[in-house]
């Protein structure tokens, strides 16, 4: 069965930043005494937004915002969000903790570290149930630190990032405190922090993934998942999505479907404030196939080497899809890489060389389930002249050697035979692979020496022999769910 890998690419529609994609993250709960929820019905930029309400016994209850990277204070020229009052009487506090030492965390007792905390609005039950905006720029804080350089009981934000610089913003907290006994809620949305934004939508978190497997086998299929929202204040038109499928991939399916006649290219049109979607492609990956078979006969008087080698291996790659977002007013892109593991397949060997008469046929098949070569040949040494073009001739008089080997490394199986130091040699062969399984069949009549040898993980059988033999042997390779092992169907062996 071949496997599935799902790689994600995240498009965040922004004109202010080139790639899109925000580093911050938020995080919510819900107790008894009171909830920090998404509410999916009430929403200023886009229909979802945070709902802050407290129940009975309940004080306080916030939102939390965290950075994958620290923001300095000095250089956030931006930090406003909007807020809605729903029911009673409360205040919305915003609490800023700074990063002095450059350690990622803000600490009450460090005076390397500050926080900043401002109110930024109350209500009452008689306050109207409308969206407005707050804005750090308009707001005075109070700053709290060990270090008596950084407090102050009020400073407009300006001040603060003056009297603050080198500060790092590590963590937000936007605060719900009650006024009073009774229940009390709101809602907050659109929170932008420099050229970030977060407007609590469903598929806004959604970010550049890896695959759990971040390889694949040749073959398997790789599924995109391309998720595109609009973080802006306005409506986004003529939006089109086109993906750049790698060369070595094959488009599968997508949903939704891409444009008639295409299948690459989606055309969005019109996408509003806050609005989200995804689109999820699958691809397959491309696997070596090949039918072939080859035939050859060689004979005549002189010296010979002969070398073949057929494998089903192949080499890793990476496979690289790249997306494309366009709209009226502007292009940007983004990509995931997938690495296509090296198959580690079959190979077989059949060489020979000497000098003297030679007399050799060889078939060779290929196919995606089988691999197959035979060698026949018949050879005696005695010594030979080869001529020159140039004039002259170089004597040889070199006795015979042959291999003959296959090789499974998936399988971690190795046969082999080598045959040396032979005056006669009348070798006939056969080595392949069938259903996975490695074979190697062998006849020999020889004068010299041999070696013979069976590797099946870690089990080897090792037979040697020196004289004048006639040999025959069968060997197979056989792995059943509980136990794996080599069947040496039979080697004979008599001298002659």
């Amino acid at each position: 069965m071949r496997k599935t890998v799902i790689a994600a690419i995240l498009i965040a529609l922004w004109i202010a930043i080139g790639d899109g994609l925000t580093n911050l993250d938020y995080s919510l709960s819900t107790t008894k005494t009171g909830s920090a929820a998404i509410a999916g019905d009430t929403g200023y930029h886009g229909p979802s937004s945070v709902r802050l309400a407290l129940y009975e016994g309940g004080r306080s209850k916030s939102i939390t915002i965290d950075f994958e990277e620290s923001m300095s204070l000095h250089s956030l020229d931006q930090f406003a969000f909007m807020m809605k009052p729903e029911s009673g009487s409360a205040t919305l506090e915003l609490e800023i903790r700074l990063d002095g030492d450059g350690d990622g965390s803000s600490d009450s007792k460090n005076p390397a570290d500050a926080v900043l905390k401002s109110q930024v609005y109350s209500w009452t039950p008689a306050t109207q149930q409308s969206w407005r905006e707050a804005d750090a720029f308009d707001l005075q804080f109070e700053g709290t630190s060990q270090d008596p350089s950084k407090k102050f009981k009020a400073l407009d934000y300006p001040g603060c990032q003056e009297k603050l610089r080198g500060l790092e913003v590590v963590k937000i907290y936007l605060r719900l405190k009650k006024v009073g006994s009774e229940n009390c809620s709101g809602y907050i949305d659109y929170l932008r922090l420099g050229e970030e934004v977060v407007s609590f939508e469903p598929l806004e978190d959604e970010e550049v993934k890896r695959s759990k497997q971040r390889s694949i086998s040749p073959g398997s299929s790789i599924t995109y998942v391309i998720t595109y929202g609009n973080n802006l204040n306005e409506n986004v038109t003529n939006l089109v999505i086109q993906e750049m499928y790698d060369a070595r991939t094959v488009y599968v399916e997508s949903y939704p479907p891409p444009d008639p006649g295409t299948n690459n290219r989606w055309t969005i049109g019109r996408l509003g404030p806050g609005e989200h979607g995804q689109i999820v492609i699958k691809v397959q990956t491309h696997r070596l196939k090949c039918n072939a078979e080859m035939d050859g006969r060689v004979q005549g008087v002189g010296y010979s080497s002969v070398r073949r080698k057929m494998t089903s291996e192949q080499p890793g790659y990476q496979v690289t899809n790249r997306v494309v977002i366009s709209c009226a007013s502007f292009n940007m892109s983004d990509s995931a890489t997938t690495i296509v593991k090296p198959w580690a397949g079959f190979s077989t060997t059949f060489n020979e060389h000497g000098s003297g008469s030679y007399n050799s046929q060889e078939e060779i098949s290929m196919s995606s389930t089988t691999l197959g070569m035979e060698r026949k040949f018949a050879a005696v040494q005695f010594a030979t002249a080869v001529n020159l073009s140039g004039g002259g001739a170089v004597l040889f008089n070199s006795s015979w050697g042959a291999d003959q080997s296959c090789t499974n490394e998936r399988r971690e199986t190795l046969f082999w035979e080598q045959y040396r130091y032979a005056d006669k040699l009348n070798l006939s062969g056969s080595a392949g692979l069938r259903s996975s399984r490695p074979f190697l069949d062998s006849a020999a009549d020889f004068q010299g020496t041999a070696e013979m040898g069976r590797l099946y993980r870690d089990r080897m059988l090792l037979q040697r022999f020196v004289g004048n033999f006639s040999m025959e042997s069968n060997s197979r390779a056989e792995e059943t769910s509980k136990k794996a092992r080599t069947v040496l169907d039979y080697i004979m062996c008599c001298e002659i």
